[in-house]
């Protein structure tokens, strides 16, 4: 069986061969960041580099394995996929300019009137978590089971947490990020509502929902899953850029993330269901990819 699981996975590779070189650009891209970004301490950042995409690779050999050996059941269903994905993507595009007006500096928000806030805000509450985008399947007729809402997979999710977990212990006990979530979220209630309502929940739907569309449209699924991951990362750029003012940081940091959206995203591929993906986002404390 792990034999068999890993051939798998090569076949995968075989068939996704232009996929397969923008994740060997990325990892590079990574490793040469983690030796960039604390000189003093660069032995120390690559290790945590590699271990972190090491971990990205072990978590989906994990998710084929248990998968695998207990099938799931069902499929997402995609009725319309170049209009689903005009949709899914007119929505990013929005979140994303509403994004970019609350956080970028372009405008003040103590200054600005209450209604302009407040119409800044309901953009981002529609099409950042996003809301509007859930309504129009609904509107479509989607049920929630198509749209990833079901009880299984919880298995390779927990595997994933345990792997995260172990591998931030041994590669990066220092950036473990529980109180940081703790003082955001001002207490245990705030940092659940945050981890796995604001952020857990809203950006794997959002993410699902996209990838499922452009794996259809695209009929590729390794397409449609980097595609995905990669216009999930880069809608927290205007967040990371309002903090750090640095445009080259900003994107860096965006492509930190995308090995954990990609495996979070085959997650959900591989479970039909978002469920396990929003587990291991909103207990995602290890800091792992935080170098």
């Amino acid at each position: 069986m792990f034999v068999k699981t890993l051939q798998l996975q090569l076949s995968k590779i075989k068939d996704n061969k232009m996929v397969l070189l923008l994740l060997i650009i990325l990892s590079a891209v990574l490793i040469w960041l983690g030796n960039k970004q604390e000189p003093g301490r660069g032995q120390n950042n690559v290790t945590q580099a590699v271990a972190y995409l090491f971990a990205m690779w072990f978590c989906s050999y994990c998710i084929d394995l248990i998968t695998t050996m207990k099938r799931v059941k069902g499929e997402f269903t995609v009725r319309k996929p170049l209009l689903e994905s005009v949709i899914a993507t007119l929505c990013s595009l929005l979140g994303t300019f509403f994004l970019v007006l609350r956080f970028s500096g372009k405008v003040q928000w103590e200054k600005v009137p209450n209604i302009t806030r407040l119409s800044i805000a309901a953009g981002i509450f529609l099409f950042v978590f996003p809301i509007a985008l859930a309504i129009i399947m609904l509107l479509m007729k989607y049920r929630p089971r198509d749209l990833g809402i079901r009880l299984q997979g919880f298995v390779p999710g927990i595997a994933v947490l345990a792997i995260t977990a172990v591998t931030s212990y041994f590669a990066a006990p220092g950036r473990f990020t529980l109180q940081i979530v703790l003082k955001e979220g001002g207490g245990i209630a705030g940092a659940l509502f945050i981890g796995f309502v604001t952020a857990a929940l809203s950006e794997e739907f959002f993410r699902m929902v996209l990838q499922t569309r452009f794996v259809a449209l695209f009929r590729n699924t390794g397409a449609g899953w980097m595609v995905a991951s990669l216009i999930w990362a880069l809608m927290h750029g205007p967040k990371w850029y309002g903090e750090s003012k640095n445009i080259s940081d900003t994107l860096l940091s965006c492509l930190r993330i995308v090995p954990l959206g990609l495996m979070w995203g085959y997650l959900t591929h591989r479970t039909r269901s978002i469920l396990p993906s929003i587990l291991c986002h909103g207990m995602n404390i290890w800091g792992l990819q935080n170098f």
